[in-house]
């Protein structure tokens, strides 16, 4: 059987170890300022919404984000006509669907059946010698 070393490819290209401080100082830097422009757009969003008066509107950036989106997507649904199947969509995703009835006609027909069944093994049951 093969060791697991076999399979690895050798190394053609070995860095110096200025390289590998130079790569690795670039590293710590590229995520410094990932987690940076992601703080910033965080208290960016999470601030609330004023009107043109100045009022507050009891939204935060990234509520008013969504509804944004939401009615683009409207919009560019109206354009095929079809407001209801969006207005559908969006109120299924959020969990506001209407419960369904279903009716079960036929019930006491079943439940019959299923009685007779359990009668059956009943008897049969009761016939077996133990």
């Amino acid at each position: 059987m093969a060791k697991a070393s076999d399979n690895l490819i050798p190394q053609a290209h070995k860095l110096s170890v200025e390289e590998a401080s130079k790569g690795g100082k670039a590293s710590v830097k590229a995520r410094r300022e990932k987690k940076a422009f992601k703080e910033l757009l965080e208290m960016l969003l999470d601030e609330e919404v004023k009107d043109t008066k100045g009022n507050s509107t009891g939204l935060t950036r990234k509520e008013a984000l969504a509804i944004t989106a939401i009615q683009i997507g409207l919009s560019s649904k109206a354009k095929d006509k079809d407001k209801l199947e969006a207005f559908r969509l969006i109120r299924d995703t959020i969990g506001e669907a209407p419960k369904e009835r279903l009716e079960v006609t036929g019930l006491e027909e079943q439940q019959n059946k299923v009685d007779e069944l359990l009668a059956e093994l009943r008897e049969d049951e009761a016939g077996e010698e133990i």
